[in-house]
């Protein structure tokens, strides 16, 4: 053994200066003596440094190109209370989380995003584990992140709804959805489509605007087939021209 016999750090140097430790509580702190919160946890492993080079953690493989062979960064979650238990996870469990925290002045503890490994909806058994990823960010005002996207067992993804029963899926409230489609809101279940040059989505956006109603929303609007050949056009008036313009 190599170590102390009471509550004393663990030291260790080169070049006469501090590299690492393992405090008396047993963490590995690196570029820090003392352990901090960051998001709401005062981790076991502690890496700090001034500038991304010295608090980068780097994971590299040396093998024959294949899928499997590349590195690993594994989350794990059981529920059981002791180190080496199997005992099953249940729907709905978080299974690994990914933070991100900044500091506000006073401490590193309020999360501006994260990303949520979850179990799906649906029993875990051997060998059967379904999976959802919860994409999640904090509102300006605010100090613990939202719900914002997700993607399912099924590989749906859903904006503004937990369960996504299509591929891609927006939802928002009727009135949200009426209000911000006509007057130009910045929510609502809808898809913008933007020039580079300009932030004015309100001429150029697709979506739900209650009642089952579709919204098409601009000053013309163009269809073309495949071959970017126009087949038929909805002028600012309203006037729908087909094979012709």
């Amino acid at each position: 053994e190599i170590g102390t016999t009471d509550s004393q750090d663990f030291i260790f140097d080169t070049n006469g200066s501090e590299r690492m430790r393992i405090d008396s509580s047993g963490r590995l702190l690196i570029g820090n003596t003392t352990a901090r919160d960051v998001g709401g946890v005062t981790a076991q492993m502690q890496l700090e440094g001034n500038g991304f080079a010295a608090s980068s953690f780097s994971l590299i493989s040396n093998a024959s190109a294949s899928a499997g062979n590349t590195p690993h960064l594994t989350l794990g979650k059981s529920r059981g209370s002791s180190t080496g238990s199997n005992t099953i996870v249940a729907s709905n469990d978080a299974l690994g989380q990914i933070q991100f925290a900044g500091a506000d002045g006073t401490d590193v503890s309020s999360v501006a995003a994260s990303i949520i490994g979850r179990v799906d909806s649906g029993t875990p058994s051997s060998n059967d584990m379904p999976g959802v990823l919860v994409f999640s960010t904090t509102s300006d005002g605010a100090s613990s992140p939202t719900e914002r996207m997700r993607i399912n067992s099924s590989g749906n993804v859903g904006i503004g709804t937990t369960s996504p029963a299509r591929k891609f899926v927006v939802t928002e409230s009727t009135a949200n959805r009426v209000a911000n489609f006509t007057t130009g809101g910045t929510a609502g279940a809808f898809v913008a489509f933007l020039d580079s040059n300009t932030t004015d989505d309100s001429k150029c956006r697709v979506g739900s605007i209650g009642g089952n109603q579709l919204g098409l929303r601009g000053d013309s609007h163009h269809f073309e087939d495949g071959a970017g050949n126009e087949r038929m056009r909805i002028d600012s008036s309203g006037n729908t021209f087909v094979n012709c313009t």
